[in-house]
């Protein structure tokens, strides 16, 4: 029986760590549902070279990048 009782104060003591644990979690989903695909790739990034190989489209939510002779691809 005493076995028992220190079972139910080790639970007891776990309480507030699960509840932190828990509006951890909560808060990750609350920002994570915040963020969403209406975030245009120059709010994230910026160009440093290349601007001409550059092409945004759907309003800066996809970019497109070209390669050529002057940018690197062929040899």
């Amino acid at each position: 029986m005493a076995s028992s009782s220190s079972s139910f104060s080790f639970s007891s003591s776990l309480l507030p760590l699960l509840t932190l644990l828990q509006a951890f979690l909560l808060l990750g989903a609350v920002v994570g549902g915040r963020m969403s695909d209406d975030i245009s790739f120059d709010e994230n990034y910026i160009i440093t070279w290349g601007n001409d190989h550059v092409l945004s489209l759907n309003q800066g939510r996809l970019v497109q990048l070209s390669l050529d002779q002057s940018s690197g691809i062929y040899h």
